[in-house]
């Protein structure tokens, strides 16, 4: 009986062995959407930060007139 408890014990921790690699796997390839993703966004934007390059054109005078 005890050979029984032990492999049912050594087929859970494989099961659940290959269900975390399953699931890192997923999660690797979301991350690597997700930096697709990013990067895409990132040259349809011109560069990301570069976009606010004209940023520190602000006058600094009084207020805005109507």
């Amino acid at each position: 009986m005890w050979d029984a408890h032990h492999e049912y014990n050594m087929l859970w921790r494989a099961g659940i062995t290959t269900m975390l690699a399953k699931s890192m796997a997923g999660v690797a390839q979301g991350q690597e959407g997700r930096e697709k993703d990013r990067e895409i966004t990132a040259k349809t934007d011109g560069g990301g930060l570069e976009a606010s390059q004209h940023g520190d054109t602000m006058q600094e005078q009084g207020p805005e007139e109507r």
